[in-house]
């Protein structure tokens, strides 16, 4: 299990495993899971996230509105 583990690296528990009963290994899936746990495989390290490459980190900043006149207001008339 450590030789695969060292070989395919993102491999998690199910690859492991299924590339263990391809090599005629008659482990149960429960018994190759505590094993998995004890060599501590599961303790994964989180990928780095890629940053977005920006020209000009202004251009997403709000533009100011200017405001040209009053506000409007909307008028309603209902006939009687």
């Amino acid at each position: 299990m450590k030789r695969l583990s060292g070989l395919y690296v993102n491999w998690g528990f199910g690859l492991i495993h299924g590339k263990l009963r391809l090599e005629g290994h008659k482990w149960g899936k429960k018994l190759v899971y505590r094993n998995y746990k004890a060599l501590e495989l599961n303790l994964r390290v989180p990928q780095k996230r890629k940053k977005i490459k920006r020209d000009n980190p202004n251009t997403i900043a709000a533009k100011e509105v200017k405001e040209v006149g009053p506000p409007m207001r909307l008028v309603i008339r209902f006939s009687e």
